[in-house]
């Protein structure tokens, strides 16, 4: 019997570990599961990057065998030293700034001032130098035999699309979110101002790509829709999914107050992903039931920027009069918030509001697909757009609108007394949606790269 030797799959993406976040998951249980279906992978990535938060568990997700090469990019200039450039933008220092810190100063004010020319598609294009000539080294050394670049950031794809026309190597572009159908880019208003040039790089992407791959099959329709020169088979939707290896942190141990019913909420709130009107409906539950304030209690894990509105966290806090009752952690590592899932008796998901015609290509959440590996009840507030389509259509939790503040509060005096009777919710068998799991997910992956090598 001859064995068929392994092909190599080169894998671009700026987000990588140690850096956090939830636009990491997807990519390295794709790097975890492919080698079963014939494809080991070699990654492309930044060195010292300009990351929001980090994780540095995840490292250990990364296989021992899977070379990881790590690319300078030029933002080092404008987001501070090398030891913090992956929190952010460097502190002010105490004392006279030196020569290297005035010039940085400088080159950052140039950089703000311009930024909105040179950041396209995102400021993480001062990465594709240097990425460039390390996917060259990578070609000599590993010989990849295709390329897999997800996005955002969308960088990640145009990079994609650069290495693809150099090399002549077949190319799988995945959108985890839309581009320039995304609404919050088209509500953007600096975006806006950029749209065809936007337009024009997403269109290259398109064009080059021999899959388009995304996690939303609306956003799927509305590529086959603007792009009608290719086939629909060069579009595919590949949801998120759920690694049964992940449930295992789910057991872990975090402080809870005994005999307390707990809503759990994972993930970063900011912008259109407001709180606002579930903390309303918490607000009439304590009204009108007083009595199950010392036994009500809701964990917002992960980290809370501002709304839209110009407030935070605490603002509604203080306005709804819920210091008690909800508290927020800030970021965590992913096994922490795998493990604060784990502890919930309710899992609470809060998807953005955006205008009404714009819902559907709007993101899917992936955080849909760890909590169904929880095996708890979830309560959904959303208005109309893809995740309310998939959890509606897949029979996964209760789904509210935002500003059903009255179905939010029946809903929340309920659980809460069946709770306290012990009365356990109905949640569909974990083999109804085996098709999510991630293994299944890379066979996907791994025909889409077959078929385009001719296999």
């Amino acid at each position: 019997m001859i064995l068929k030797a392994k092909r190599t799959l080169l894998v671009v993406n700026y987000d990588f570990p140690p850096a956090g976040g939830a636009g990491i998951k997807r990519c390295l249980k794709f790097i975890k599961f492919l080698p079963e279906y014939g494809w080991d992978c070699v990654v492309l990535t930044v060195k010292d990057g300009n990351h929001t938060v980090t994780d540095a568990s995840l490292l250990a997700e990364v296989g021992a065998g899977v070379p990881v090469y790590r690319a300078f990019s030029f933002e080092y200039f404008f987001t501070g030293d090398k030891d913090n450039s992956s929190r952010g933008p460097s502190r002010e220092r105490v004392g006279k700034p030196g020569p290297q810190r005035l010039m940085r100063l400088c080159l950052g004010g140039l950089y703000k001032f311009f930024g909105q020319f040179i950041r396209l598609p995102d400021s993480r294009v001062l990465w594709v130098p240097a990425a460039i000539l390390a996917s060259a080294k990578i070609m000599w050394k590993n010989r990849f035999d295709a390329i897999y670049a997800t996005g955002p950031t969308f960088t990640n794809l145009l990079l994609g699309a650069l290495i693809k026309t150099i090399s002549g190597k077949p190319l799988v572009v995945d959108f985890r979110d839309a581009w320039i159908s995304d609404p919050m880019f088209v509500l953007n208003q600096e975006k806006r101002q950029l749209l065809k040039i936007s337009t024009m790089l997403e269109k290259f992407v398109v064009v080059h790509a021999d899959r388009v791959v995304s996690t939303n099959p609306f956003v799927t329709k509305d590529f086959q829709t603007r792009y009608k020169q290719f086939l629909n088979a060069k579009f595919d939707t590949i949801y998120n999914g759920y690694d049964l290896e992940d449930s295992k942190f789910g057991q872990e141990l975090v402080p809870r107050e005994p005999g307390t019913f707990t809503i759990v909420y994972t993930g970063i709130l900011y912008g259109e992903r407001t709180p606002k009107y579930f903390l309303q409906a918490l607000r009439r539950v304590l009204d009108e039931r007083p009595d199950i304030a010392s036994k009500l209690r809701v964990l917002f894990v992960g980290t809370c920027q501002e709304f839209l509105d110009g407030k935070r966290i605490e603002d509604y806090l203080d306005e709804y009069r819920l210091r008690n009752i909800v508290r927020s952690t800030g970021h965590v590592s992913r096994k922490a918030s795998l493990a604060y899932q784990g502890m919930a008796d309710t899992l609470l998901l809060i998807v953005g509001i955006v205008p009404k015609e714009m819902e559907l290509t709007y993101g899917l959440s992936g955080k849909v697909f760890d909590y169904l590996l929880s095996r708890k009840p979830i309560l959904t507030v959303a208005n109309g757009g893809a995740t309310r389509e998939f959890i509606t259509e897949n029979g996964i939790g209760r789904v509210f609108y935002h500003e059903d503040t009255e179905g939010i509060k029946n809903y929340l005096i309920d659980a809460y007394e069946k709770f306290t009777q012990g009365i356990k919710e109905s949640i569909p068998d974990m083999s109804s949606y085996c098709k999510f799991e991630f293994s299944a997910l890379a066979k996907r992956m791994a025909n889409h790269l077959n078929e385009i090598l001719g296999n």
